[in-house]
C-alpha cells in the first residue's frame, strides 16, 4: 500500500514538472497583455465569456477587432513576457468613474488608455497622462458611438467604453488604409490633424498619398510646407470642401479611402448663383454613398448634422447656429436645397442630398426665393488691427469659443488682444503670424475643422457638479445643485436673478433659453444630459445665439444687464458705467428711453423695450436746447424775505421739486439759473449730480435755509425770483474751477489772468489747455502747488491786490565779438556758418554750437518747463537741441532743433507748453488723466461736451473719438485702434492736433 502511494506521488510530481516546464522564459512575438489574467482576475474593463455571445446577444453587438485594425505594439515589438509585463491599472467601478479630460493624470487615465489600446483606438503605451493622443482616441470612440466629438471622457462615455459591447476600432469608424497598402499607406489608428509647419512620418505618409493621387509633385520629405498645403487644398477642392489647407483627421480618412478622387478628375468651380430649378450634374469627384448616412429630423449632438449645417450655411440656405441638432430650421434649409437641385423637398438629408450638397458645383442659395436674413457665413472680409464692427465681434467670439483668446468679451474692436489671439491661431494652422485675419484664415477659423487650443482650459467660475452626480432638476427644486445651475446660467448670460438656490420662474425661463440655444424644444427642466452640456466648455453663451430678450428690472444683474447698459450709454441715456447691476440709474435711463420711444414708462426693460432699444432706429438722447432766461411756469407774486429762522419754507405751487439723481429739462433750467447767479460752475447737461447738489446747498446757505441739497418747490420759487441773491465769493469763498468748466466765472478768471499778463488771447469762458497753463504759471509765481486747477485759495490770491503779475525775462543783446578761442578751432562742418543778427523783441536765432547768456536763458526756461534736465551752462549742445525739437513738436513747428524767434516767443510766453510725462491709458481706466484727454477731445471737437464725456472714465465713446482723430490725422488703417497711449497723448496735447479739429466730423 505504501509502495503504491509512493508510486502515485512520484507520478504526480512528474506530471507537475511536465506542466511547469512550459512556464520558463520564452519569446512570443505576439504576446497578449491580457493573457496574464485568469478567469477570475479583475480586468480594467467589463468582460464576458465570448462563448456566451450567441446565447444572449446584446441589442447592438460589438464588432470584433477587424483584420484591418492597426497592429498594436504588443503584437510585434514587445520584449519577452518575463522581462516586460504591461502594467494595467485596475478599472474604476461604475460608481467611481470621474470626468477625465486633457491634462488629467493618474491611474484612471492609465486604465482609460489601456482600454482604448485594447479596442484599437490608441497606439503606443499607456503613460497615465491625458494628452493630445488620448484626446484624439476618445474623439474616435465618440465618433464610433455617433455622438459629439469633444475629446472628453465623461462618466457616461466611460460606462460605454468599459461595457462588454463597446465598439472596437474598425474601418467603419476610422478610415482604412489606401488601396495601395504599401509603405505609403497611413495605417495609424486615428489620424491627428496636420498643418503647415508639422513634420515627421505622418506628414511623409500624407505626402506619399497625395503624390500617389497626383496632387503633389514634390518629394515626400516629411515636412509640411507650402507645396503640401497647396496639395491638401487641391484635394479639398476636389471633394467640394472648404480649402483650408489643414489635413484634419476626417480629411485623411477620405484621402486614404478607396474612393479618394485622383487629381486627374476635373473639378468644376462652384458658381455664385444657380437657377433654382436646375439640377446640377452629379460630380464625379465627390464620394458616393460611402461615408454618408441619412440624417433625419430630431437627431441631436451629431457631428454629421453640424457639418451639414455648416455646408448649408456656407451656401446661404441656413442662417441659424450650427449646433448639430436637427430641428425645424435645419429641415427647412434642407428643403430649400432639395428644391434648388430638383429633389423632392422632404427635409430629410438623404445620401443623395448630401452627395449633391458637398459637391463642388453645389448651387448657392438662389434669389428666386426669399433672401436669407444674414449673409452666408463664407462671405468674409479682411480684418486687421483698427477694424471695428460686427465682423470683428464675430471673429472675437469664435476665437474665445476655440480657446485662442483669453478675453471674456467680444467688443467689436480689433485691438492688441485680438491681434495676439489671431497670431496664436495662425501659428496653430501653420500660417504666417502677422495678426491679420484674412478671408482664407477666417474660412478655416469658422469651419468645423478649426483646431481648439488644447492649452486653454476655460473653466466655469461656478463649481460644476461632478458629472456622476448630475440629477434632473426641475421647477420647485432647491439646494446647492440649483445654485450651481443658476451660477453657470448666469455666467453664460441666460440668468439674471439672485443665486438663491430656488428653482422658480426665472430659473425655468433661463433653462428654456439655453435649450432653445441648443436647438431643442424648451421644457424648462435641467436634465442630467443638459447639465453635462451646460457645464462643458462647448456650451454656447447667450450673446452667441438669438434666443429672444428676457425682461430685466431693478435688482437684476449679469451679462444681459451689461449689454442693456452699454446700449443705453451708446445712445446717451445712461452716463454711469456698464457694471451689470440694474440699479436706480439704469431704471431711470430705461424709463427716459421708454418715454422717448413712446412706450410705457415702467423702468422695466421688457422684450418690447429691448427690441426698440437694440434696433437701428432707437431714439438717441438729445440735450435740451439752451435757453437764455428760464421762464418759470408761474411767476411769483411776492419776493421771499430772507428769514434765517425758517429752516424749511413751506412748499408752494408752480414748481416741481427736484432731487439728486433726477435729470431732464427742469434740471438743466435750474443749473442754468444757478450758473447765472454764480452758484454753479459745472456744465449744463441736465443731470442732478454732485456739482449740482453742492450748488443748491450754496444757494440754501445764502438764503439761510437748511442745506440738504434738495431743490424743493419753495427753493425753486426763490431761485427764479428777480430778487434771488447772487453768490458773493467775498462772503462764502470762491468756488473752484477746473479744466472743462465754462461760463461767466471762467470768463472773469481769464480776464484777471490776462490783466496780470499770465494769459494771452481772449477770455472765451472755456477752461481749456491754455487756461490750465496760465493758472499753473500763476500758481508757481504765487508759491502754490501748480495743479492747473483754480481752487478757492488760488482764486482768492488771484483776485487780491497782492496777486503777482507776469514779468518777461530780461533780454540782453549777445556780445558782438566771441571770446578768444583757447582750444583747437572747430571744423567747418561743425561750426555754425552764420550768426543771425538780432531781430525784434531782442530774440536771436540760436542753434547747435551757440553760446552765451541768450542760450543760458533759453536753457533755464526749458528746464523750468521740464523739457531739459541738468544745468543751464550757456552751451547749445545736443541735449539743448533735442529739448528744443521736443518743444517744436508741441507747437507744430519743424523739429530741426533750432530756436528761432517765434519759438522763443512761444517758449517765454506765460501759457507756454510745459512738459508732461504721460502714461498709457486703456479702456476701463479712470481718473484725472482720462478726464484731461476727454476735455482735450471736446476742445478739438471730437467729443460733445456732456457729463457722459467728462466723467473721467475711458469708455467706448472716448475710444471712438480717438479713432476718428487718428483717422483724420492720416494714421494708417492698422494704427487706427482708439488706443490712448503715450505717443498719442503727446500728439493730442500738442498744436499738431489742432490742425485736425476743423475737419468735418462724420456721424
Amino acid at each position: 500500500m505504501k509502495k503504491n502511494k509512493k508510486t502515485l506521488i512520484a507520478a504526480m510530481l512528474v506530471v507537475a514538472m511536465t506542466v511547469m516546464s512550459g512556464c520558463g522564459k520564452t519569446i512570443d512575438t505576439r504576446y497578449d497583455p491580457l493573457s496574464d489574467y485568469s478567469v477570475d482576475s479583475k480586468l480594467p474593463f467589463a468582460s464576458r465569456d465570448p462563448n456566451l455571445a450567441s446565447e444572449s446577444p446584446s441589442p447592438s453587438p460589438s464588432p470584433s477587432v477587424s483584420p484591418s485594425a492597426p497592429a498594436q505594439p504588443w503584437q510585434s515589438e514587445n520584449p519577452p513576457a518575463s522581462e516586460t509585463t504591461p502594467t494595467v491599472a485596475p478599472a474604476p467601478t461604475s460608481r467611481t468613474y470621474t470626468r477625465l479630460e486633457s491634462g488629467a493624470e493618474g491611474d484612471e487615465v492609465l486604465a482609460l488608455q489601456n482600454r482604448l489600446i485594447q479596442l484599437g483606438y490608441l497606439t503606443g503605451t499607456a503613460d497615465g497622462k491625458y494628452g493630445t493622443q488620448t484626446q484624439n482616441a476618445i474623439k474616435l470612440f465618440q465618433k464610433a458611438l455617433g455622438i459629439s466629438q469633444t475629446g472628453i471622457a465623461n462618466v457616461s462615455l466611460q460606462e460605454k467604453l468599459y461595457a462588454s459591447n463597446a465598439p472596437a476600432y474598425s474601418a467603419s469608424t476610422v478610415a482604412t488604409a489606401a488601396p495601395n497598402t504599401g509603405s505609403n499607406a497611413n495605417t495609424a489608428a486615428g489620424y491627428s490633424t496636420l498643418v503647415r509647419g508639422d513634420s515627421g512620418d505622418n506628414v511623409r505618409k500624407l505626402q506619399s498619398r497625395l503624390k500617389e493621387l497626383g496632387y503633389l509633385s514634390g518629394s515626400a520629405d516629411g515636412s509640411f510646407g507650402g507645396q503640401t498645403e497647396s496639395a491638401v487644398k487641391a484635394f479639398q477642392r476636389a471633394l467640394g470642401l472648404t480649402q483650408s489647407g489643414v489635413a484634419s483627421s476626417s480629411l485623411q480618412e477620405k484621402l486614404f479611402s478607396a474612393s479618394a478622387p485622383a487629381a486627374a478628375v476635373t473639378v468644376t468651380a462652384a458658381p455664385t448663383q444657380a437657377p433654382a430649378t436646375a439640377k446640377p450634374v452629379s460630380p464625379t469627384a465627390t464620394p458616393n454613398n460611402t461615408g454618408y448616412t441619412e440624417l433625419t429630423y430630431g437627431m441631436k449632438n451629431s457631428l454629421a448634422v453640424q457639418n451639414m449645417q455648416t455646408r448649408l450655411k456656407a451656401l446661404g440656405y441656413f442662417t441659424a447656429q450650427c449646433t448639430g441638432n436637427y430641428y425645424s430650421q435645419t429641415a427647412e434649409a434642407v428643403k430649400l436645397f432639395q428644391q434648388a437641385v430638383g429633389l423632392s423637398a422632404t427635409g430629410t438629408a438623404t445620401v443623395e442630398t448630401q452627395i449633391l450638397l458637398y459637391a463642388s458645383n453645389a448651387p448657392a442659395y438662389s434669389s428666386a426665393t426669399a433672401a436669407p436674413t444674414t449673409a452666408p457665413a463664407g462671405t468674409y472680409v479682411v480684418l486687421q488691427k483698427g477694424s471695428r464692427g460686427t465682423e470683428v465681434s464675430n471673429l472675437q467670439k469664435r476665437l474665445i469659443a476655440l480657446g485662442w483668446s483669453s478675453s471674456t468679451s467680444a467688443d467689436g474692436i480689433y485691438g492688441n488682444n485680438t491681434v495676439k489671439a489671431v497670431k496664436a491661431f495662425q501659428a496653430a494652422v501653420g500660417y504666417e503670424q502677422n495678426g491679420i485675419a484674412s478671408v482664407e484664415l477666417q474660412t478655416i477659423l469658422f469651419s468645423a475643422v478649426a483646431p481648439y487650443n488644447s492649452a486653454a482650459t476655460p473653466e466655469p467660475t461656478g463649481t460644476p457638479i461632478p458629472s456622476s452626480s448630475y440629477q434632473t432638476l426641475k421647477p420647485g427644486d432647491t439646494g446647492e445643485a440649483v445654485k450651481n445651475l443658476q451660477r453657470r446660467l448666469k455666467e453664460l448670460g441666460y440668468f439674471n436673478g439672485e443665486i438663491g438656490g430656488n428653482y422658480l420662474t426665472r430659473t425655468t425661463a433661463a433653462v428654456k433659453q439655453f435649450e432653445t440655444a441648443l436647438g431643442r424644444t424648451p421644457t424648462g427642466e435641467a436634465s442630467a444630459e443638459l447639465q453635462e452640456i451646460l457645464f462643458s466648455s462647448a456650451a454656447p453663451a447667450y450673446s452667441d445665439v438669438n434666443v429672444g430678450y428676457t425682461s430685466l428690472a431693478k435688482g437684476d444683474s449679469g451679462l444681459q444687464v451689461t449689454n442693456l447698459q452699454k446700449r443705453l450709454i451708446e445712445l446717451g441715456w445712461l452716463t454711469s458705467k456698464a457694471d451689470g447691476d440694474f440699479g436706480s440709474a439704469t431704471e431711470k435711463a430705461v424709463s427716459a428711453f421708454q418715454a422717448a420711444a413712446g412706450l410705457t414708462q415702467s423702468g422695466v426693460a421688457d422684450s418690447d423695450t429691448q427690441n426698440t432699444l437694440f434696433s437701428s432706429n432707437a431714439p438717441r438722447y438729445t440735450a435740451p436746447a439752451p435757453v437764455e432766461t428760464p421762464i418759470p411756469t408761474q411767476s411769483p407774486t411776492q419776493t421771499p424775505t430772507q428769514a434765517p429762522t425758517i429752516t424749511n419754507p413751506p412748499a408752494q405751487s408752480g414748481y416741481q421739486a427736484l432731487e439728486p439723481g433726477d435729470s431732464g429739462d427742469l434740471v438743466a433750467a435750474m443749473q442754468r439759473r444757478l450758473k447765472e447767479l454764480g452758484y454753479f460752475n459745472g456744465n449744463v447737461v441736465g443731470n442732478y449730480k454732485d456739482l449740482t447738489t453742492a450748488a443748491v446747498k450754496r444757494f440754501q446757505a445764502a438764503m439761510g435755509w437748511n442745506q440738504d441739497g434738495v431743490a424743493s418747490s419753495a427753493l425753486l420759487e426763490a431761485l427764479y425770483a428777480a430778487s434771488a441773491p447772487a453768490y458773493d465769493p467775498t462772503v462764502y469763498g470762491y468756488i473752484g474751477l477746473v479744466n472743462g468748466n465754462t461760463g461767466s466765472a471762467v470768463t472773469a478768471m481769464q480776464q484777471r489772468l490776462i490783466e496780470l499778463g499770465w494769459l494771452s488771447g481772449s477770455a472765451d469762458g472755456d477752461y481749456g489747455k491754455n487756461t490750465v497753463n496760465a493758472v499753473k504759471a500763476f500758481q508757481n509765481a504765487a508759491g502754490l502747488s501748480a495743479t492747473g486747477d483754480a481752487d478757492s485759495n488760488t482764486l482768492s490770491i488771484l483776485y487780491s491786490g497782492s496777486a503777482p503779475a507776469y514779468t518777461a525775462p530780461a533780454v540782453t543783446d549777445p556780445p558782438v565779438t566771441e571770446p578768444p578761442v583757447t582750444e583747437p578751432p572747430v571744423s567747418p562742418t561743425d561750426a555754425p556758418t552764420v550768426t543771425d543778427p538780432p531781430v525784434d523783441e531782442g530774440y536771436t536765432v540760436l542753434s547747435n554750437g551757440s553760446t552765451g547768456d541768450a542760450v543760458k536763458r533759453l536753457q533755464q526756461r526749458l528746464i523750468e518747463l521740464g523739457w531739459l534736465t541738468g544745468t543751464a551752462d550757456g552751451d547749445y549742445g545736443a541735449a539743448t537741441a533735442q529739448a528744443v525739437a521736443a518743444f517744436q513738436y508741441q507747437i507744430a513747428q519743424p523739429q530741426d532743433g533750432v530756436a528761432g524767434v517765434e519759438l522763443q516767443e512761444r517758449l517765454f510766453a506765460a501759457d507756454a507748453h510745459a512738459y508732461v510725462e504721460y502714461q498709457d491709458l486703456a479702456e476701463g481706466d479712470t481718473g484725472e488723466a482720462v478726464l484731461a484727454v476727454q476735455m482735450r477731445l471736446i476742445e478739438l471737437g471730437y467729443l460733445d461736451n456732456t457729463e457722459a464725456n467728462t466723467d473721467g472714465e475711458y469708455g467706448p465713446l472716448m475710444s471712438n473719438a480717438i479713432a476718428l482723430l487718428q483717422s483724420n490725422s492720416g494714421a494708417l488703417p492698422e494704427d487706427v485702434d482708439g488706443v490712448c497711449d503715450i505717443e498719442f497723448q503727446n500728439f493730442l496735447f500738442s498744436d499738431n492736433a489742432l490742425a485736425y479739429s476743423l475737419i468735418d466730423q462724420v456721424g
